[in-house]
């Protein structure tokens, strides 16, 4: 358990400067089972025409967090009972009538570690936004009943707790999107793609008469295939502490655990970000994971941030990953139908051009010191 909670801890590696170029496609995976993803893909499906075209960005507005404060944040919801625990999420929701779009954010930690409080600081950025964020606890692996997969099976249970009572929190009920690092980010992914598989839904629910379906996934730094002999991937240990089994004894549910083996062309769209430099999650996976969505032709974005680690603030508040920080707050807008905010473009004094010369098309020169 020491050995598992040392590599867990990595999560906290900081980041250094970055900008995101341009990759181009992922390697190939080693193993020849994946033959049937026509590796890379000969052909790219289009683009579904309802879809918003989602795009990088480089700059954005967003306050200080020092000004924030105009919502309100309601604590200790409990929204389940597994087995003897009360399974609890805080909301926080900005003020007005609504109904606000939510976003649910799962915290990372290996699937054994972690608190929903850890996510506060991504929920001010969203309720500033007009964005309701759901910081939501969910079953921790550190006993067999608390295996793959009853954390997804939580998570499915929130969401349709809180379309249950939409009402009451001044949410709308059509509009989720699940975001989360790491391991969250993994279950992100899980509740985006796998709606499908039974295995992820509970019975014991109490609120089973409403959907679980949602609108799309934001993954940061996510472990998105467990499957063994696939290429590079996280420690077996910690993958072994989530299933409860090695994935090498058990290949098939560890391809089950794994978000990218349920893609296909019917599922939301996906914004996935991820540190180049990252040693506990390998970049590979989640290369892998948008090239698959865009042979199928699910709308995505990627963003990979150079000299970065795995452990960032999903709303890093420096230059260095602006990047980042607005194409998720324009990729969530955009999902939402909400116009996207950003700064306008300077407003330059005029200098008459030479004759016939189009009015304004000759700024005037900048006074310098």
């Amino acid at each position: 358990m020491l050995l598992l909670l040392a590599l867990v801890s990595a999560y906290a590696c900081q980041p250094r400067e970055v900008s995101a170029p341009d990759r181009g496609a992922p390697a190939a995976p080693a193993s020849a089972a994946v033959a049937a993803l026509s590796w890379p893909p000969t052909g790219l499906a289009p683009r579904k025409a309802s879809t918003p075209v989602f795009r990088v960005r480089d700059t954005c507005t967003h306050p200080s967090l020092a000004v924030l404060g105009d919502f309100d944040y309601r604590k200790e919801i409990t929204y389940r009972e597994a087995g003897a625990k009360a399974l609890a999420l805080d909301l926080m929701v900005p003020r007005g009538a609504g109904p606000h779009p939510v976003v649910l954010l799962i915290h990372g930690g290996g699937w054994i570690a972690g608190k929903r409080d850890e996510m506060y600081h991504e929920g001010l950025m969203l309720v500033e936004q007009g964005i309701a964020a759901a910081l939501v606890e969910y079953r921790l692996a550190r006993e067999k009943a608390s295996n793959f997969p009853a954390a997804v099976r939580d998570l499915r249970c929130a969401v349709r707790f809180l379309r249950a009572r939409a009402g009451a929190y001044r949410l709308d009920p059509r509009r989720m999107v699940a975001m989360g690092p790491s391991s969250g980010g993994h279950l992100a992914a899980l509740l985006a793609a796998a709606g499908g598989d039974k295995l992820m839904d509970d019975v014991a629910c109490p609120h089973r008469a409403q959907p679980a379906d949602i609108m799309g996934a934001v993954v940061f730094s996510a472990p998105l295939d467990l499957r063994p002999f696939m290429g590079p991937r996280v420690p077996d240990l910690i993958i072994k502490t989530f299933l409860g089994q090695s994935p090498l004894d058990r290949p098939d549910l560890a391809a089950q655990a794994s978000p990218v083996t349920h893609l296909d062309p019917d599922d939301p769209p996906f914004l996935v970000v991820h540190g180049a430099d990252d040693i506990l999650v390998p970049p590979d996976l989640s290369r892998r994971f948008v090239w698959t969505l865009k042979r199928l032709g699910v709308p995505s974005l990627y963003v990979e941030i150079p000299g970065a680690g795995h452990g960032f603030f999903l709303f890093k508040e420096t230059p260095r990953f602006r990047r980042s920080t607005c194409t998720t707050i324009g990729f969530i807008r955009d999902l939402f139908g909400m116009h996207a905010r950003e700064p306008p473009p300077p407003t330059l004094p005029v200098r008459a051009g030479p004759p016939g010369a189009p009015a304004g098309a000759y700024p005037a020169p900048v006074a310098r010191p």
